[in-house]
């Protein structure tokens, strides 16, 4: 593993990881979820990952954007309405 550079707020992060390209930063956070300038960084870098620690509960959380492909097989117009359906839903 190698560290690649420190960051002390948002836009020096960005700057960062424009110039490195790196396969993963990790971020402080003070509430769960992913902070907006990390979630652009992803749309930015989508090989990128965010590790997220949360020092008050000891927690960590990994944010990364994945492109899926599910084969569904042949369908007919009442699965494709299904297939929509589930998609919209997360099933």
């Amino acid at each position: 593993m190698v560290v690649v550079g420190v960051a002390a707020s948002a836009g020096e992060l960005a700057e960062l990881a424009r110039r490195t390209d790196p396969d993963v930063v990790v971020v402080g956070l003070e509430e769960p979820g992913l902070p907006p300038e990390c979630l652009t960084l992803l749309l930015e870098h989508p090989r990128m990952k965010a590790l997220g620690l949360r020092p008050r509960d000891g927690r960590a959380y990994l944010y990364a954007m994945r492109l899926e492909q599910l084969d569904i097989g042949a369908i007919g117009p009442a699965e494709l309405i299904d297939a929509v359906r589930a998609a919209v839903h997360g099933s």
